[in-house]
Parts: C-alpha cells; structure tokens; sequence
C-alpha cells in the first residue's frame, strides 16, 4: 500500500485532476443514499487493502517494546492475538462472499434508541448478498449459544462475538443493522450530505473515517465519553484526551470548530502506516484560525506532564510531526511512519507500565497482578 502523505510542491494541473476525481468520486459514492441530517460519521473500509498478517507483525513488534519485562506482557501478547485472528477469520469470509468495501454509518443520537447507524456493503461484480448476510448475521440459533467460558485461556473476548442484527439488500448495497434501522431504511429518503461525500474523497487511504465537527459538538454521547475520560476526537479537537483539555469538555467545544465543514482522518494501515487528517475550513481565515489552535493544543500536549511522562525524550519528535500545514481553506496533520510507531509503542507502553491514565489506575481498578475481571472485558 502506497503512503497517503501530502505533497505540497505537486503540480497546479495534478492538484486540479484530482480534485475533479474526487468530486466524480463524491457524486457516486455508495453510501450517499443512506446519509441524512442525523448522520454524523462514517467509517470507510478497504477490507481487500488489509494484511493482517503485516499488522499482527507490526503489533508484535510494538508490544515487545512497550512490554519488556511487564508481568502483563504474555496475557496482553495473547489477547491482540486473539482479536487478529478473529479479525483475520471475519475479514476472510467478507472476502470470499465477494466483499471488498463496507461503509460504516454512524448516527450517534440514536445509540440507545436502536437506531445507531448502519453498514453498507455495495454488491459489486462476484458479491453473493447471501452469504454477505451470514457474515454479519450469525446462522440461526447462533445468538442463543452461551458466551465464551471466562476460564478457557483461548476462549475470545467477549467483545469480538458478532453481534446480532438484520440485513437487507437496499438498492445495490446489502446494509446491516439492528431490525428497527433495516426496516426505517427501506423506505427512508436520502437527505444530501455534501459534507460527508467529499470528506470521504479527500484521499485513497484503505480507511477513511469522516465527520462533522458541528454535527458531534453536542452529541450526548460523545458528552457522555468527556465524562468518562473517553477519546473525544481526531488530534487537536479540544475533546478530552486531547492536551489540556478538561474531562467535561466535551468534543469540538472551541469556536473555531463552528468555521469546519468537514473533518477526514485518513489511515494507511502497516506495512506502511500513516495517518493523515484534512479539516476543510469555510474559508482561509477559517483555516488559519484552526491552525493557531491547532499549535495551542500542541503546546498544551508538551507542557502537559502525562505527556510528558508518556513520550519522554520523543515528546519533541511526536509534537513536531503533528505540526498543521495550512493550504488555502484546509489545516493537514501528517503523522508518518516513524510517528505512528512512536506513538503506538508509548500508549501500549502507558497501559502496561500503569502510567496516569492507565487501565489499572481508574478509580476502582484492580490492583497490578491482579486477575481481569471477564465480565467487563478486561476493565475495557
């Protein structure tokens, strides 16, 4: 997989051909006919651009980092394992029922109202709508077989079993949802959503996940997140996790976020990873009051002494890189290869070496060594 880091030097008439690419993109995507206004994400997923076997290598090696001389280290190693391999089996089957993409939708506000959003698969040439449904949908019966035996070391979490829904073909998509979706979208009218279709043609990454940053600002879920301590968005969104800010913030609280059309975190998954977010502005002032505030944050996350503590010497390397780059009316953060690795071997590292914010210094935690408890997977 080719690295999706942005050239700002390529040429006025290749900037210009892709743009149209991507508008062309845009007008035929997919997933438009399932947007409307309560849509407030989507998650867009390459699955024939996946190698798990380059992510199970890549994780190996994180870990091996992050864990040396952990007493967690081989109970950890095992259940990323364990996740890989049920995720290597499902990608499987998606494939050989003729799956290549899937689109995610989600529709925060219905969460706890069994509208949550649904996943649209396109039926392209050699997909079987059949057998895609029994990816998603456990044979019959299956939703009534007990949960894993929390004693049996190579039982998988309790968190990969599939879960249970429905599936249609609508159009020329096969969608999976729970019943009360399914159902409501038979018949359900599109609503445009501009935003969302060129925010998921901003590149070719394997994944692309894009928002509306106006549209999560007062979702009570993502409220609900802030006051957990929850991850509140994309780099720089102001939500908690992100550096200085408070844990009832909530996500995209600062003003400047009002002025951003649409947000795109685009993912190149190993063996050469990278990521990249592109926040489009409704203008240039727009776009460099975001990057002003963008830095702000950076500064915070390097005066920030969790920060500090998580990344140590790398601290400097990891801000640096995340710095935005402004063109026109879009703010880019790359972060490349290097960066990624950093960041994922330090935040593997926290969770192990029980750093602030780690899972076993939550209030309530089970003291280190202790057992996990298998009903709440793993404190998760």
């Amino acid at each position: 997989m080719k690295s999706i880091s942005h050239r700002w030097t390529v040429l006025v008439a290749t900037v210009t051909a892709g743009f149209l690419t991507g508008a062309v993109r845009a007008a035929e995507s997919p997933v438009t006919p399932f947007l409307n206004a309560q849509t407030n994400a989507v998650i867009y997923v390459d699955a024939s651009a996946i190698d798990v076997d380059a992510i199970s290598a890549w994780q190996q090696k994180l870990m091996a980092t992050a864990a040396a001389n952990q007493p967690d280290q081989q109970r950890q190693s095992q259940r990323a394992e364990q996740a890989l391999n049920k995720a290597k089996q499902w990608i499987g089957d998606f494939k050989q029922a003729g799956g290549k993409d899937l689109y995610a939708v989600a529709q925060l506000n219905g969460l706890f109202m069994g509208q949550p959003g649904e996943i649209v698969v396109p039926l392209g040439p050699g997909a079987n709508a059949d057998a895609l449904a029994k990816v998603f949908v456990p044979a019959e019966g299956a939703a009534d077989q007990p949960p894993p035996d929390p004693n049996d070391p190579n039982a998988p979490p309790q968190r990969f079993r599939r879960p249970v829904g429905a599936t249609a073909v609508i159009g020329s998509s096969l969608v999976y949802s729970t019943s009360t979706m399914v159902q409501g979208l038979k018949t359900a009218q599109p609503q445009p959503r501009q935003d969302l279709t060129d925010a998921l043609a901003a590149g070719d990454a394997p994944i692309r996940i894009v928002f509306s940053p106006t549209s999560l600002k007062n979702t009570p879920f993502l409220r609900a997140m802030a006051m957990r301590g929850g991850a509140g968005g994309p780099p720089g969104a102001g939500g908690p996790g992100a550096p200085g800010a408070p844990h009832n913030a909530g996500a995209f609280q600062d003003p400047q976020w009002d002025n951003v059309t649409w947000g795109a975190v685009l993912i190149t998954l190993p063996p050469n990873e990278s990521a990249q977010t592109v926040f489009q502005c409704k203008d240039n002032d727009s776009a460099n009051a975001l990057a002003t505030l963008l830095r702000q944050k950076i500064q915070d996350m390097k005066n920030d002494p969790q920060a500090q503590q998580t990344y140590g010497a790398d601290l400097d390397k990891v801000t640096d890189a995340m710095a935005p780059v402004i063109d026109g009316a879009k703010v880019t953060v790359n972060i490349d290869q290097k960066t990624v690795d950093v960041m994922a071997s330090r935040m593997a590292s926290m969770r192990m070496n029980n750093l602030p914010g780690g899972r076993r210094n939550r209030p309530g935690a089970m003291p280190p060594g202790a057992p996990e408890n298998p009903d709440n997977n793993g404190g998760m």
